[in-house]
C-alpha cells in the first residue's frame, strides 16, 4: 500500500520505485495506492492552520500513474477519483488497485 507517497517521489523515478514495490509482491499480490493529482510539482508551508517550512511534492496525471504501473508489469485492475475536501489541498486524488504478475 502507498497512501499519498508517490507524490514524494521524483518523476524521473516513477517506474522504478514502482517496479521496486512490484518486485518485493508476492505473485499475483494487491497494490493499492492513493495520491493527488495535477501536473509539475508542489509546495506548501501550512496545513490545518499549522505553519512549517516549505515541503514539496510531484503532482502526476492518472495516464502517468497508470501507463508508469504498466511499465512495471502491474495489471490495473480499479481506478477510482474524488474531488478535494474544502479542508484538504486542491487537487484531485485519485485510488488505485493493481496486481503484480504472477
Amino acid at each position: 500500500m502507498a497512501f499519498y507517497s508517490l507524490q514524494h517521489i521524483p518523476r524521473p523515478q516513477l517506474v522504478s520505485v514502482l517496479g521496486e514495490i512490484q518486485r518485493v509482491l508476492a505473485p499475483q499480490g494487491a497494490f493499492a495506492l492513493a495520491t493527488h493529482l495535477g501536473e509539475g510539482e508542489v509546495f506548501a508551508t501550512e496545513l490545518l492552520g499549522h505553519h512549517f517550512s516549505a515541503v514539496g511534492g510531484t503532482l502526476f496525471s492518472q495516464d502517468e500513474i497508470e501507463c508508469a504501473l504498466e511499465v512495471a508489469d502491474f495489471t490495473v485492475e480499479e481506478v477510482q477519483r474524488r474531488a478535494p475536501r474544502p479542508h484538504e489541498h486542491q487537487s484531485q486524488r485519485l485510488y488505485v488497485i493493481a496486481r503484480a504478475p504472477r
